[in-house]
């Protein structure tokens, strides 16, 4: 099962980049997406299409970002969190 900590977001923002250090709030987050998608508020533009093409686009980028997010911390209850990636390296076995 895929899981992110603190929210779904963890795991958009990996597409763009990698994460580093403590815990992040929503709102971090969204700011970050803001500047990587080029919006002026993410929560009322996160079901662009366009939006989310450029996020999608990236999706190796953020498995990789994921892989050594783990590296530096693996507890799903400690923020932030993310095993989103097994999900989609499995997707791409089949």
């Amino acid at each position: 099962m895929g899981f992110t900590n603190i929210c779904f977001e963890l795991w958009l923002l990996l597409h763009f980049e990698s994460i580093k250090g403590g815990p992040l709030d929503k709102n971090q987050l969204y700011r970050k997406l803001e500047r990587h998608l080029q919006t002026d508020n993410y929560e009322k533009s996160k079901g662009n299409w366009d939006l989310i093409e450029k996020v999608a686009v990236n999706f190796r980028t953020a498995v990789k970002h994921n892989k050594k997010l783990l590296k530096q911390q693996n507890d799903k209850f400690t923020n932030p969190f993310s095993n989103i990636h097994e999900i989609i390296e499995e997707i791409e076995s089949l």
